[in-house]
């Protein structure tokens, strides 16, 4: 299967293998458990739960490979600032980017209190 896979693409022009593809996809799946925990739960990850999660998911009896991609995920989140936020709705992942920019960039408290406001009236 995998020289069949890898054939394929190459024939494509990647420089790739069928490993490579499969460890991509598992990086993506824990990548997403991640994010998403840490969204449900104020920032704070549950790695126990993502763990066993992503190796019930994956098919993983241990834990080694995926321990290796949240050091990497976890590594990178503390190079970036801010906090994950979860949407349903694309258009409302952009209203919400717009938002937090300008709380960044607003040196007053005005829009702050504005969306304070909007929220507990609702």
């Amino acid at each position: 299967m995998s020289r069949v896979i890898g054939g394929k693409l190459r024939e494509v022009g990647l420089s790739a293998t069928a490993h490579r593809l499969r460890a991509t996809f598992a990086e993506q799946i824990v990548y997403d458990l991640y994010h998403k925990d840490r969204a449900a739960n104020g920032g704070r990850a549950d790695f126990i739960s993502i763990i066993e999660l992503a190796r019930e998911m994956l098919g993983h009896t241990s834990d080694k490979a995926i321990r290796k991609y949240l050091n990497n995920i976890t590594k990178n989140d503390r190079l970036l600032r801010g906090h994950v936020v979860i949407v349903e709705d694309a258009s409302d992942f952009a209203l919400l980017d717009e938002i937090a920019k300008r709380l960044d960039a607003s040196k007053d408290e005005t829009i702050r209190r504005a969306l304070a406001e909007i929220i507990a009236a609702a």
